[in-house]
């Protein structure tokens, strides 16, 4: 376990982190554009490694917060200033059956609790139940590809915006 000066080194390297990009987003509006695309480059990398390192702490804490059955709490830092810190899961699914989901999802979509409309008692037709149900558990976002090759002009239903943006990449050719 590193020693308290450790600690305060770390905190440190952090806070010159802070500091410099603050600076840094202090000048940006009077660097020109082809040092900015260089800029890019040399922060791609940086930015990953940082949000890696983040996410690595958060899962470290986390971990041990679950270990001491912590739901959360208040640090203090090696220069006093106080923290709370409250834990939070998040639930990963993998291998998922999609076409075994979808089945039984399909099965309960024909049981009263979702073929009988609640307030006026009428029978909704079994097709019509198993769609609403689908449509409910799981998500049906546009394919804008597909629906532009089934002819479907996507103009006529939503509205686009475009932002200009680049990839950098070290060398001088294209």
């Amino acid at each position: 376990m590193p020693d308290e000066s450790t600690n305060v080194d770390v905190i440190g390297l952090v806070a010159g982190i802070r500091q410099d990009v603050t600076a840094l987003a202090a000048v940006m509006d009077d660097v020109p554009p082809d040092i900015k695309a260089v800029i890019i480059h040399e922060l791609e990398y940086p930015m990953k490694d940082l949000r890696w390192i983040a996410a690595d702490m958060k899962r470290q804490v986390g971990k041990m917060m679950h270990d001491k059955d912590l739901r959360s709490a208040i640090i203090t830092g090696p220069n006093g200033k106080q923290f709370s810190v409250q834990a939070s899961w998040k639930i990963g699914r993998t291998k998922v059956d999609r076409d075994g989901l979808v089945r039984a999802v399909e099965q309960r979509s024909s049981t009263s609790q979702f073929t009988l409309n609640k307030d006026t008692g009428e029978v909704i037709p079994a097709e019509q139940a198993k769609l609403e149900l689908l449509k409910k558990c799981f998500r049906f976002d546009p394919r804008w590809s597909e629906i532009k090759e089934a002819g479907v002009d996507d103009d006529e239903f939503c509205q686009k915006t475009f932002d200009n943006t680049v990839k950098v990449i070290e060398g001088g050719t294209l």
